[in-house]
């Protein structure tokens, strides 16, 4: 089984509010991404869902660290397959399949 199977085990589908924002939060922030963590909290802020708020900053090109978007670090974590990465990731990656799905 991969590392993101075992990750997405791991990880609860539903923790509280505050628990999904600050784990999108430290996401962005712990991989250099700054600008893209306050702009999810603005989005929050501003009264979007968690969800649409991931899938703003996912998308975005604007948030660029060294030549990397967001959805490019995202598909190199995913393709790295990598358990740390992964569990760092993981509620931001679940916000998205809901919101998508």
């Amino acid at each position: 089984t991969s590392q993101y199977q075992n990750v997405r085990k791991r990880i609860s589908a539903a923790p509280s509010q505050a628990t999904r924002d600050d784990a999108v939060e430290h996401a962005l922030q712990s991989t250099g991404f700054v600008i893209a963590a306050g702009n999810y909290r603005q989005l929050r802020a501003d009264g979007l869902s968690d969800r649409l708020s991931a899938t703003r900053v996912w998308m975005s090109d604007t948030c660029e660290v060294k030549g990397t978007s967001v959805f490019q670090k995202l598909n190199r974590v995913l393709l790295g397959d990598d358990e740390l990465q992964l569990e760092t990731w993981m509620t931001f990656i679940l916000l998205l399949i809901e919101h998508l799905s």
